[in-house]
């Protein structure tokens, strides 16, 4: 399936972190994303055995990687709750990459981290809109009050 979603041509997948290789070792950790589940949670049904593997993606088009237009944002993509500071191969909430309570949720609802990640939209849209929006995010991420532009 990998293979396919990255092979050459119309519609090709580019990983926009390039990492490719998410293998169960210390530098990879910040990317992994299965299995965050701690079965001393009580819950039962998830699948167990620690942070290990990189198995939910988003792909991007070569056009969303190019940053111009419509664009993802350079270092933006991330596991949600993983900065990689968990144990390897154990339940996310032993790291510190979110809140005791957003680990724990995680920890003890989920099979998968959700992956999450800040796209741009051009500054000039043919749009019509009720109301000006009280910030609107100038260049990459840096909030402006819009009575400013």
């Amino acid at each position: 399936m990998l293979q396919t979603l990255t092979a050459a041509g119309s519609g090709q997948g580019v990983d926009p972190i390039n990492k490719m290789n998410w293998t169960a070792t210390e530098q990879f950790k910040n990317i992994h994303t299965q299995s965050p589940f701690d079965p001393a949670s009580g819950n039962t049904g998830f699948t167990g055995g620690g942070m290990d593997s990189r198995f939910d993606w988003q792909m991007v088009s070569t056009s969303l990687n190019d940053r111009h237009g419509t664009a993802y944002i350079p270092n933006s993509y991330m596991a949600f709750g993983n900065n990689g500071s968990h144990q390897l191969n154990q339940p996310i909430n032993t790291g510190t990459g979110a809140s005791p309570a957003v680990l724990q949720a995680e920890s003890s609802i989920l099979d998968h981290l959700p992956m999450v990640a800040d796209y741009r939209l051009p500054a000039k849209m043919q749009v019509s809109v009720g109301q000006v929006p009280q910030q609107v995010i100038n260049h990459e991420s840096k909030p402006i009050a819009a009575d400013a532009l």
